[in-house]
């Protein structure tokens, strides 16, 4: 059975918990490693990038149905034009999806309609699958390390053996299902699923053959409006998933779906967008449109700290915890990357020269991170270091130069 790489960022939040805590000892420095412009105005880099134990990484093109593998020092060692393995009526062009890599190095995209497999290599295709989409799900493994997908046909999730993409078993809450599932599903360590129903407002629990372990549902669930990026995260014995109208973080037990954390809900205006990411303390963090950043307590849900970074700023990507516990998030309207440490408090903020709707920092093996901008578009990649983030507030600009607090050059510029 194969599972995920060992690379530090093999698949969308790093993990099958999906807790968004990365492995790399680095802290994100401001000082560029490299850029690297696509020149290609009609696309933009979507999705996470996966990382390679190399410090190569794969990262999509939505947009212009590509997928590419990125050498450690920004140069393209391959790119893979989608269409021609899923046809011109089945490409990624419209998929905000992270690719996924396991042991044996073999790299899963899904795209509107089916799922690939390829080399990471040389990016040889192996095999397609029609899944009935799902452009807004990114794939797992279950615990026989076969891949999970989630279906637009299905409105639910499908399993698809790794070996040669045959279709193993599908997944619909008993057909109650009827709003594709989006984001990416969380499995534990005995290798359980779980997803959000957000027809039902419910939490589901399948086995790694797809029988239903249990459902469980509340009156004050309000999870229709699920954004793709909003997935469940496993921290402890609990399974948490955070509600866009609801406003709430939800906390489940894994054995029987048993609601044991119910958070007061956030004031009117603090939608949440994406799905909580873990600490190393197992207490969760989540995003808002409204542009704060949010830190619930793990047992009970009182809220620990609510930061706001810039009012309107619209933190549509997942948020990324480095080893320090500092907390990366992406505003999608003021185009700016913001650091906080454990405590809510901002290190820094840093100006970018396009927007990062769904490409927030994916750390690499190198220690650098690697952000995506709609800006032709462009991937920047930010070195790491060893130190803790520091100077609260400060403001770090990428426009025309870059500048650290007191007017230090941070070093700027191609290929270093």
């Amino acid at each position: 059975m194969a599972g995920l790489a060992s690379s530090v960022w093999p698949k969308f939040q790093r993990d099958l918990a999906n807790t968004g805590r990365c492995r790399t000892r680095k802290t994100m420095s401001s000082v560029e490693a490299w850029t690297l412009d696509f020149d290609d105005a009609s696309g933009c880099t979507n999705g996470q990038a996966v990382s390679l134990s190399g410090g190569s990484c794969i990262i999509n093109e939505y947009g212009n149905t590509k997928l590419y593998r990125i050498s450690s020092r920004g140069e393209k060692e391959w790119a893979i034009d989608l269409s021609t393995w899923f046809g011109a009526a089945n490409d990624i062009g419209s998929c905000y999806n992270t690719p996924l890599v396991d042991a044996d190095g073999i790299v899963y995209m899904h795209g509107s309609l089916k799922l690939g497999a390829l080399d990471q290599v040389v990016g040889t295709q192996q095999w397609t699958a029609d899944v009935g989409g799902g452009e807004y799900g990114s794939p797992t493994l279950n615990g026989d390390g076969n891949i999970i997908v989630p279906s637009i046909a299905d409105a639910g999730i499908k399993c698809v053996d790794r070996s040669d993409g045959s279709i193993l078993w599908s997944y619909t809450n008993g057909g109650l299902m009827t709003t594709p599932m989006s984001g990416c599903p969380a499995v534990d360590s005995s290798g359980n699923i779980y997803l959000p129903d957000c027809d039902t407002y419910a939490m589901c629990a399948v086995d790694s053959d797809g029988t239903e372990l249990w459902t469980t549902s509340d009156a004050d669930m309000d999870w229709y409006r699920i954004l793709m990026l909003n997935s469940p995260a496993i921290s402890g014995d609990l399974v948490y998933f955070t509600g866009i109208d609801d406003r709430r973080l939800w906390g489940f037990s894994l054995d029987d779906g048993t609601t044991v954390v119910k958070a007061d809900a956030l004031a009117a205006g603090q939608n949440l967008t994406v799905g909580p990411s873990v600490l190393s303390s197992g207490d969760l963090v989540g995003a808002t449109v409204g542009g704060r950043v949010v830190c619930w307590d793990k047992d009970d849900g009182s809220l620990l700290w609510n930061t706001l970074l810039a009012a309107g700023a619209a933190l549509w990507t997942p948020l990324v915890v480095d080893a320090a516990d500092n907390i990366y998030a992406s505003g999608y309207s003021n185009d700016t990357l913001y650091c906080l440490d454990k405590n809510g408090t901002l290190a820094w903020s840093l100006a970018q020269q396009g927007y990062m709707f769904n490409s927030g920092p994916s750390p690499l093996s190198t220690g650098a991170f690697l952000i995506g901008l709609d800006d032709d578009p462009t991937l920047v990649a930010y070195t790491g270091s060893s130190m803790a983030a520091t100077a609260s507030g400060r403001s770090i600009r990428r426009s025309g130069g870059c500048s650290v607090a007191g007017g230090t050059d941070c070093g700027r510029g191609r290929g270093r």
